[in-house]
């Protein structure tokens, strides 16, 4: 089974993203987003994802069924970290610029990255009792 291919839906994603953020650069800003936070964000929760499904994909060859839920936890954990500190040095270094619609559009992509992310490890576990 060829990983790479995996990888697609992700970077598809962030393309996506990337482009309709500039494309909708301007109506953005007259909206009150911040652009930057948005394409932070973006990228942020790209290599957040590639690294927990790396971690979750690895897991999945293992015997131990315990490994995927491990697997699974620990990259949850690392996503709230990062996220929550990243919110927190962005709310802290902003001030009065602060973009509580960017932060919470930058979370909507957490969700698009996580479904994609939850979809394509059920496609992988094809053990019969998983």
């Amino acid at each position: 089974m060829n990983a790479s291919r995996f990888l697609y839906p992700f970077i598809t994603i962030f393309f996506v993203i990337a482009a309709l953020t500039f494309v909708l650069k301007n109506t953005l800003v007259k909206w009150g987003f911040d652009v930057d936070v948005l394409l932070t964000a973006n990228a942020l929760f790209f290599i957040l994802t590639l690294i927990v499904f790396l971690l979750q994909k690895k897991s999945l060859a293992s015997n131990n069924p315990n490994r995927l839920v491990q697997a699974v936890m620990a990259g949850m954990l690392i996503k709230m970290v990062v996220v929550a500190s990243s919110v927190l040095i962005y709310s802290r270094t902003a001030g009065k610029s602060f973009s509580k619609m960017s932060v919470l559009v930058g979370l909507g992509f957490y969700i698009i990255y996580l479904i994609t992310e939850v979809l394509l490890i059920n496609r992988l576990n094809k053990r019969p009792n998983a």
